[in-house]
């Protein structure tokens, strides 16, 4: 619920307790009825974007009709106003609880930042999802035919990065609040039931952990900590223990990716033979205890996703 939402509802019950001219109450009631109609009809449209296109009606219909006053000792109010009031107070309800009501519904996502597929259920999907109103991120568990199952974090307003467990019991992911400094947030995991609350795994205070990756066994999970203006990969235990750094230096080592037998780690970097930062990216290969890397030679000016063939 935003402050756009609780003042454009004060205004439309302003309307109708005020009693200063049943021109602007039934011009609000209904405008809020459509905007009601759309929210319980789509759910596509954010609740209060709804509320606030009822209410600017509303103003430009009063201007239109205006009765000042109240209605005069002894009559009756003109016919179909009762309705129109009912539906007011249907489609405030709605407007209130609508997250509650539909939240297995589709809801609106217009940008996908991250998708992570279940292992074990294979008709399950862990999306990231932003909305261009300047809204919350959102993580979202959905079927095959993109229907919302479940939210999985409302706690933080920047979410990125989910990945599954490779049981498919678990969800890994980064988090923030955006109120702090911006790249802050750290390593979050939780059930992909929802029964439970988000656990914090990494607590830097100086970086940003992010790009978490399971292993295998599910025992140990990889990530990349901004420090200062480099990336290092750090691994840590699935529950946060046993932190860890594997590749470091100066440039930007990032996106590590476990090999199907759990063994090495596969690693985006800008870094040169001599460890500097470079102005090309190469795909490396690391022992998860650490060592020397290992490139691929591949030497492009970009490496966004590379990943492993599980066969």
């Amino acid at each position: 619920m935003t402050t756009l939402t609780f003042a454009t509802v004060a205004v439309v019950l302003y309307g109708i307790l005020g009693r200063k001219g049943y021109g602007r109450a039934l011009a609000l009631g209904g405008s809020t009825v459509a905007g009601a109609a759309v929210v319980v009809g789509t759910t596509a449209v954010p609740t209060f974007y709804a509320v606030a296109i009822g209410a600017a009606v509303a103003v430009a219909l009063r201007v239109l009709h205006r009765r000042p006053g109240s209605l005069p000792a002894g009559e009756s109010l003109p016919p179909g106003v009762p309705l129109l009031l009912a539906f007011l107070g249907w489609s405030v309800f709605v407007t209130l609880m609508a997250p509650q009501l539909f939240d297995g519904l589709p809801a609106r996502c217009d940008e996908i930042g991250h998708v992570s597929w279940s292992r074990v259920d294979q008709a399950t999907l862990v999306i990231r999802c932003t909305s261009a109103l300047d809204g919350p991120d959102r993580l979202m568990v959905i079927d095959l035919n993109g229907t919302v199952l479940r939210m999985l974090d409302d706690q933080h307003t920047r979410l990125d990065d989910p990945v599954i467990s490779p049981d498919g019991r678990s969800v890994a992911y980064w988090a923030a609040d955006g109120s702090g400094r911006p790249g802050g947030g750290g390593i979050y995991v939780r059930d992909i039931a929802g029964t439970t609350q988000p656990q914090r795994l990494t607590r830097d205070v100086a970086g940003r952990d992010a790009d978490p990756a399971w292993s295998p066994d599910g025992d140990s999970i990889a990530f990349r900590r901004r420090s200062g203006e480099n990336l290092d990969v750090y691994a840590m235990d699935s529950d946060g223990g046993d932190e860890h750094r594997v590749v470091g230096g100066p440039a930007e080592d990032e996106k590590p990716l476990y090999s199907p037998d759990g063994r090495q780690l596969m690693v985006v970097s800008n870094r040169t033979a001599d460890g500097q930062p470079g102005d090309t990216d190469d795909v490396y290969l690391v022992d998860v205890d650490g060592g020397t890397l290992k490139p691929l030679g591949l030497e492009a000016a970009t490496i966004s996703t590379p990943v492993w063939s599980n066969r």
